[in-house]
This record gives structure tokens, sequence and C-alpha cells, in this order.
């Protein structure tokens, strides 16, 4: 899963996606489906324009992508994290929304929360790969827009 958070410095709105997969097959009756990257951007590009605002003012941070399971595959089109992470880069480089911070990939969850007021973000990544889980078993830490 990959969660973004869009939040305007000014006007102090913003809002946040949690979405599952990279796309679907979706017919034009069908309505917009927030599981999938590619809708989730469609609802955000409609609630931007709803405000009248251009998308361009907006931050994003853009966290998540982990892998959940400890399956073994390195083939990349089973790496739907990963996938899930570059539709999400590429679709706000599109919209020319910049990126402050992120924090994805690894073997983990993570849980955040997202304070639209003043566009904070902070993260716990709580890290189940059993050789890193020396090193760290959780972190939380508020993301700034000055942090990366």
């Amino acid at each position: 899963c990959v969660s973004i958070t869009l939040w305007h410095p000014q006007r102090h709105v913003g809002g946040m996606c949690h979405y599952l997969l990279p796309s679907r097959t979706r017919r034009d009756s069908m309505p917009l489906d927030g599981r999938y990257a590619n809708e989730a951007i469609q609802l955000f590009d409609q609630a931007i324009q709803r405000t009248g605002l251009a998308p361009r003012e907006f931050e994003a941070k853009v966290f998540g992508g982990g892998n959940m399971f400890n399956a073994q595959s390195t083939r990349p089109q089973f790496d739907i994290g990963a996938r899930n992470v570059e539709i999400a880069l590429q679709m706000l480089m599109e919209r020319k929304i910049p990126v402050l911070a992120e924090h994805h990939g690894g073997k983990g969850h993570r849980k955040l929360v997202f304070d639209v007021q003043t566009g904070d973000v902070w993260i716990t990544f709580q890290n189940s790969d059993a050789e890193d889980l020396k090193k760290t078993t959780s972190s939380s830490w508020p993301l700034h827009p000055s942090t990366s």
C-alpha cells in the first residue's frame, strides 16, 4: 500500500489517500475507486479542482510500498509495493506537485498521522526483516516540509 498526503501551505487545506494497487481495468460507467493509484489521484484531482487552486501549489509526501510478506520473489512484476511508489511519484511529477518527503520500501508496515493544519506527518515504521530487527524495531518521527 502507498499513502500520499497533499497539503497547500498557504490555505492549510489538504488530503490523504491510501491505495492498494497501481491500476485496474475500469469502464467509464464505474465510479472511481481509491484503492487503485490512478483512480485515487483522479479523486485528488477532483478535490483540488473544487478548491480552485492549482495542483502545483500543493506539497506531497509519499509513504509505503513496503513488502508486507516474506516472499522470496525478486521478480519486478510481483513487487507491487515498488510499482505503487513508482506510479505515485510519476503521477505527482506529471502534475508538477513537489514531493517534500518520502519514506518507502523495506519490509514491514507504517502508520502515519497527517496534521492538515500544519502539513506535518508523523510516521512509525515497524521493520519485520529479522536481520534489521537487531538494528531497529521501530522508529517514529515527524516529517516537516524542510525534512526529507
